[in-house]
């Protein structure tokens, strides 16, 4: 589902109406850069929904929005992925009660990942909860219950959940022992030890209060106005005043000037001015009709097919024939999707896109010696890559140049349901120079000759969470968390590698405990242990 200036579904039923969506992918056009009240799934009314394998990306206001309009309500979402929306990833409300169950899914890169607002219970099992703003959050009337088995972690603050679900400890065993001794056989039955009851009352526990936020102001130049204002808010700075001097030397709309130098670190919501190269624009009521008229920049939604034409305005009915010819059509933030089967060529990603592929066997066949997709992106913005095959259609022997995926640049990074195989360099391979967050999901990565995934930085905080991967006979790591890099390691299969896990320099690998590493001839490095919570 594309939708455009609008929600993707209401879900307005009656009193005792159940409703299920399964197996959708709804992509907001183009991908949200301030907070709106569209959403992705809203539900109004009805006795019951369930949510299952559904993708929500890029919307305005929450992935999923419960606020019902009665009370009682029961609302499920399962294997589902809410990334990239700029309100929330599930926001519940409901004063007189709404029950939410969140289970099995992914959210991450937004503002917060789980609010449990007014009078909603909501729980949570089995998810992964990452790169978000804040990743769990409650309103006053709100319980947000934890089964203890959540990946939350990497969170600017992760939050922590209201109630603790999670079964309790068995109960202490009774151990009987048989003596033989001269005479009748005597039993003796020893309990388990238990503790003495404490004598000296628990204090209350210091309360956390947390560090006060900090603004460590991004790099700007080279971005739109919408993604300078989205970097600010990540970086927890705020947008201050906008000027427009066009000028000599510069790229057309984009920042150019920032009153408050990059790598600053000042106070929360600090304001940074900005100068873009363009002309001051129009009053809102003409923007708004020119708005109407056209998409500055390029189309939201652009589209290919293995029978298609580069020459082609890469509609729905004239799609293009390949990624890169898409992406030079397809504005900031815009979605390229296939419609059939097909080889779709190497492609540069140099802007915020979702690349989608809808479901079909979408291969990239990598030249000799090259990466199927390099990502250059700008600084702060996000990118998106789904359901993709990449390959190296010789194999390699040797390990040399080329990866699957090669990140250069960019802010957020989203990786779900890849496969990439036969690179000489890695599967995946992150070399950012400045901050950026990637969360791999679903990938698989074999018969390479360096590494399934690599992550290193030249500067700036390089954080890599890796959600269900399976990085498979890699001729030398399977994951390598190199210098400047932070790698979290969930629901993994690493194997028959030449060494499991591996780190460089300042590189920190952490792991939740839900791995399976076999067949390695080398186990490596030994993770950072991290809790489920």
């Amino acid at each position: 589902m594309l939708p455009v200036g609008t929600n993707g579904i209401v879900v307005n039923a009656g009193p005792t109406g159940d409703v299920v969506l399964r197996g959708l992918t709804l992509d907001y056009g183009p991908v949200c850069a301030t907070p709106g009240t569209l959403t992705g799934i809203r539900f109004t009314s009805g006795r019951s929904l369930r949510i299952e394998d559904t993708t929500i990306h890029g919307f305005p206001g929450a992935g999923v929005d419960v606020e019902p309009n009665a009370d009682g309500a029961t609302v499920t979402v399962a294997g589902s992925r809410l990334s990239d929306n700029c309100t929330g990833g599930l926001v519940a409300r409901r004063a007189g009660g709404v029950n939410v169950l969140l289970s099995d899914s992914l959210v991450s890169g937004n503002p917060t990942g789980v609010l449990a607002g007014t009078g909603a219970a909501v729980r949570i099992a089995g998810d992964t909860i990452v790169a978000n703003g804040t990743g769990v959050a409650t309103e006053t009337g709100g319980t947000l219950g934890t089964y203890g088995d959540n990946r939350l972690a990497g969170n600017l603050l992760d939050g922590t959940p209201t109630l603790d679900l999670s079964p309790p400890p068995p109960p202490p065993t009774v151990v009987t022992n048989t003596v033989t001794v001269p005479g009748p056989t005597v039993t003796v039955t020893t309990p388990a030890a238990v503790p003495p009851p404490a004598t000296v009352p628990t204090p209350k526990p210091t309360p956390v209060v947390p560090k006060p936020v900090s603004c460590r102001v991004p790099r700007l130049t080279g971005l739109t106005l919408s993604q300078a204002s989205k970097a600010l808010a990540k970086a927890h700075c705020a947008l201050g005043a906008v000027r427009y001097r066009v000028a000599h030397g510069h790229r057309a709309g984009r920042v150019y000037v920032q009153t408050v130098k990059a790598g600053a670190t000042r106070t929360g919501r600090t304001k940074v001015g900005i100068t873009i190269d363009a002309r001051k624009p129009a009053p809102k009521a003409k923007a708004k009709a020119r708005a109407k008229a056209a998409i500055v920049g390029g189309a939201t939604r652009t589209w290919v097919s293995g029978s298609g034409s580069d020459l082609n305005p890469c509609s729905r009915l004239a799609p293009c024939q390949t990624f890169a010819g898409a992406l030079s059509k397809t504005g900031d933030g815009g979605t390229i999707d296939a419609l059939d089967p097909g080889d779709f060529g190497p492609v540069t990603v140099n802007a915020p896109v979702t690349i989608d592929g809808g479901g079909w066997p979408a291969r990239i066949a990598a030249a000799p010696g090259g990466s199927a997709i390099t990502v250059n992106a700008p600084a702060g913005t996000a990118v998106t890559l789904r359901g993709l095959q990449l390959v190296n259609p010789g194999g390699c022997t040797v390990p040399g140049a080329g990866d699957g995926i090669h990140v250069i640049s960019g802010g957020t990074l989203h990786v779900e349901n890849v496969t990439a195989t036969g690179f000489a360099g890695s599967g995946v391979s992150l070399q950012t120079p400045t901050a950026t967050q990637a969360v791999l999901q679903n990938v698989r990565v074999a018969d390479g000759c360096t590494a399934g995934i690599a992550a290193q930085s030249t500067g700036g905080a390089l954080s890599v969470t890796i959600d269900r991967a399976s990085l498979d006979r890699d001729g030398t790591f399977g994951v390598l968390a190199g210098a400047g890099s932070l790698v979290r390691l969930g629901r993994s299969e690493i194997a028959d590698n030449a060494t499991a896990l591996a780190t460089a320099g300042d590189g920190v690998l952490q792991a939740w405990g839900d791995n399976h590493l076999r067949g390695n001839a080398a186990l490596g490095a030994t993770p950072a242990p991290l809790a489920l919570r």
